[in-house]
């Protein structure tokens, strides 16, 4: 807010703000759902392994072994997806922040916010579809 050149209420910097806070918090509330659902998964799967073990001595149960293992590296998968979009994301707000600050005099605050919060949005979409390229690749 230090960079906005209003005169008395400094609402370009403030809905800026809003807007790069609102893009990480929606991008880290969806991860932290799509993590909590992976690892619940993880420690169900673990739990039941030795049920799903014991149906490979049966032919005709191999395939719920199959499924059984297919799940688990889903869930591995979701978890290495979802750090590689972490990743990704918060190195293209880091450059968009180290923009903003540089040169705020000339570029608008609040659309460098939005971009902000767009970036934000769009992470938080590609954490959320993790889930599906992750089930897709597992089998």
């Amino acid at each position: 807010m230090s960079k906005d050149t209003s005169k008395y209420v400094k609402t370009d910097g403030a809905i800026a703000s809003l807007l790069t806070y609102a893009g990480g918090i929606i991008a880290l509330l969806l991860t932290s759902i799509v993590y909590l659902a992976a690892e619940v998964t993880i420690k169900i799967l673990t739990i039941t392994a030795p049920l799903f073990i014991i149906c490979l001595s049966f032919g005709f149960l191999r395939q719920m072994f199959n499924s059984w293992l297919q799940l688990i590296f889903s869930s591995c998968f979701i978890f290495l997806f979802c750090g590689l979009a972490i990743k990704a994301g918060m190195t293209f707000l880091n450059g968009i922040l180290t923009i903003s600050i540089a040169n705020a005099d000339e570029l608008n605050l609040i659309s460098t916010g939005a971009q902000a919060g767009v970036a934000g949005a769009f992470m938080a979409w590609i954490i959320w579809q993790a889930k599906t390229y992750a089930s897709q690749l597992a089998g």
